[in-house]
């Protein structure tokens, strides 16, 4: 998984939004790492014949003002931070006031006490609203290792992940990213004057800027897993030396010990497996029950 950022027309980050936070929690005041909303999409690469690129569409990452004052987010300005702008603020302030918040705002309002008069130095940070675009490879052909640290059973494993470790992988993702950049800059966007923000590592300084080596030696800096691993326990006869548990999800060579996760899929899924894992364990209760009537 790798992101990619677009700017979007500006946000007036202001008091309202701590109102309406105090209010109801519905808004960006109360988005969480998780965002306040996701889209996702699939589209097929040029190396598959199924769709094999999962993208995670981010709703609007709050940049927040330095002030909160209204003057204060206006594109490309630095503005003084007014007495009656100031004025306005607290009174704003203490009209949210309640029994739930009268520390903090009380807080608050000491605190903007200190700066009234001061200027606003930038660049600013809040003049434009952010969204994320992150392609995953679902269907990569790089395979990790989870191996044994020691003969002391309290020793956790290894993980041995060999992300990209196939090149095919990184090719992958770098379609993603062109697909990413095409949906940014449709022309359905361009009402909301999209910029798009290229990552940087001092890494990649050497390579031109969009061009795909940029890209490729971007992906292998910032590249992280996604959510969804599986196949650490693969299914499979006893003939395969990968293979873990049995048809039956009955681990080899173990008796009445069964596995039924996302683990035991003997290939990725190129979807969210929550589904699978649900039918699986299903499976594996029926099986149970099955083999133990009396």
């Amino acid at each position: 998984m790798i992101q990619l950022t677009g700017f979007f027309k500006s946000n007036y980050s202001t008091i309202n939004d701590l109102q309406f936070y105090f209010d109801g929690f519905e808004t960006e005041c109360s988005s969480t790492e998780f965002y306040s909303i996701q889209l996702t999409g699939f589209f097929k690469s040029n190396y598959s014949t199924i769709n094999d690129l999962q993208f995670y569409f981010d709703g609007f990452e709050t940049e927040c003002s330095n002030t909160g004052y209204r003057s204060e987010c206006k594109d490309n300005q630095k503005l003084l931070n007014a007495t009656a702008d100031h004025d306005d603020f607290i009174a704003k302030l203490t009209s949210i006031r309640t029994s739930r918040n009268t520390a903090f705002i009380d807080d608050l309002i000491k605190k903007y006490a200190s700066i009234v008069g001061n200027a606003i130095t930038g660049p600013l940070p809040c003049g434009r609203r952010r969204v994320g675009v992150r392609p995953n490879n679902m269907l990569p052909l790089s395979k990790g290792r989870l191996v044994l640290r020691s003969a002391n059973p309290d020793d956790h494993p290894k993980l041995i992940t060999n992300y990209l470790d196939n090149e095919h992988d990184a090719k992958v993702l770098l379609q993603g990213v062109r697909i990413a950049q095409r949906i940014m800059l449709s022309e359905s966007l361009k009402k909301y004057d999209v910029q798009l923000v290229f990552m940087t590592s001092p890494s990649c300084a050497g390579y031109t800027k969009d061009s795909d080596d940029y890209w490729l030696c971007i992906i292998r800096q910032f590249t992280l897993a996604e959510n969804h691993p599986t196949g650490t326990c693969k299914m499979g006869p006893a003939s395969d030396p990968e293979a873990v548990v049995d048809d039956q999800l009955l681990v080899h060579g173990v008796e009445n010990v069964r596995v039924a996760d996302a683990s035991v899929f003997p290939t990725q899924l190129n979807c969210n497996p929550i589904s699978v894992v649900i039918m699986t364990a299903e499976k594996c209760a029926q099986m149970v029950l099955d083999k133990n009537k009396v």
